[in-house]
């Protein structure tokens, strides 16, 4: 059985209209709960006002009725606080991981804009024939533990950002597998590293 809405003009089975005493309502229940949000919004300064004017008149039995209520559901509402406690927890985690990797995002953009401004010399046609240089003198093998046919980096002896006229050196740099630089660069302090291959 279908019933035509008078407000959209379809035709809907009669479950989707809400049932009055003995017949179905002229509306849809989705053109009603349009109708309900849109009337709730034009007139919210009415319906607070009204609101207002009903708790002051029955002020008296509204804290009554609560704390009758308070007293005969205390279990009940403990766990409905428990629940919205972890709730909470739960959006402040969120809202807090969230902003902390924004701020790690940016804190990352911002140590990678200053490493590319600090590093720009890196960038540039004469650091990577000075690299190739260095690859090819000591024919691709790590000077520290020998090791051959693996991935080599090229290692400055006095950093190129603290010794400028160094920079393009070729007897300024080293060849070094990814291990052994890494352990270079978290072991030892640049002086100690100058002393290293002197």
């Amino acid at each position: 059985m279908e019933k035509i809405c008078s407000k959209c003009g379809k035709a809907k089975p009669v479950s989707e209209f809400n049932k009055k005493r003995k017949s179905y309502n002229y509306i849809c229940k989705m053109c009603q709960s349009i109708y309900i949000k849109e009337y709730c919004r034009r007139h919210r300064e009415k319906r607070r006002l009204q609101q207002r004017i009903r708790y002051e008149i029955n002020r008296d039995r509204i804290l009554k009725d609560n704390k009758e209520y308070r007293d005969t559901h205390k279990e009940q509402i403990a766990e409905y606080k428990k629940q919205i406690d972890k709730d909470i927890l739960r959006k402040c985690r969120k809202k807090h991981r969230e902003k902390y990797k924004e701020s790690i995002r940016i804190k990352r953009a911002e140590q990678a804009r200053q490493q590319r401004k600090n590093n720009y010399w890196r960038y540039t046609t004469d650091y990577k024939l000075w690299k190739e240089s260095i690859y090819k003198r000591d024919n691709y093998t790590c000077q520290l533990c020998g090791k051959t046919h693996c991935k080599v980096n090229a290692h400055h002896i006095q950093f190129g950002g603290e010794h400028p006229e160094l920079r393009y050196e070729v007897d300024n740099g080293i060849c070094l597998c990814m291990a052994c630089h890494k352990k270079i660069h978290n072991t030892f302090k640049m002086s100690n590293q100058i002393n290293l291959f002197a």
